[in-house]
């Protein structure tokens, strides 16, 4: 699933790591990491990142907390919804429980496809239609756009 994972462009990971600003283990990378007073590594901003980026980097814009979390739960939800449309998981709650258990999805949220459910499968349709643009991972899968057109919902509704 390259298409959806690996980036068609050069990003700033790729940018750092080519100028040898790998981490803790040289002292650079988004930030110059020093020993503080305790003699324990601590990272302070470092101006010469910024000149690094600039060829990778569109102008600042500031991102609401919302549009962060729609864009983080959009790929980790498709993702799910195309491991049920390939069958690697058999069903909604397989999938849900996977998640809660295996990368700690919040509980209270019910897992991935619960979370569609309760955002509703048309507003979550338009939201991957909102975002598409950035890629494939956030292109929604055909799954949810048939369980859209049919009305459909991954669990009952009460």
């Amino acid at each position: 699933f390259s298409d959806r994972m690996k980036p068609d462009f050069k990003g700033s990971i790729q940018s750092l790591f080519e100028a040898k600003r790998l981490g803790q283990k040289n002292g650079v990378d988004y930030y110059k990491y020093e020993l503080d007073k305790k003699g324990k590594l601590a990272k302070t901003a470092d101006a010469a990142t910024l000149d690094v980026l600039k060829a990778v980097v569109d102008a600042p814009k500031a991102f609401d907390d919302q549009e962060i979390i729609d864009r983080m739960m959009l790929a980790l939800c498709n993702e799910t919804v195309r491991c049920l449309e390939d069958n690697i998981v058999a069903t909604p709650s397989e999938a849900d429980m996977a998640m809660i258990m295996g990368i700690g999805f919040p509980p209270f949220r019910g897992g991935p496809c619960r979370y569609i459910d309760q955002f509703g499968v048309q507003n979550y349709l338009a939201l991957c239609d909102k975002y598409a643009s950035l890629g494939k991972a956030y292109e929604a899968p055909q799954m949810i756009r048939d369980m859209a057109a049919n009305g459909k919902t991954f669990y009952p509704q009460a």
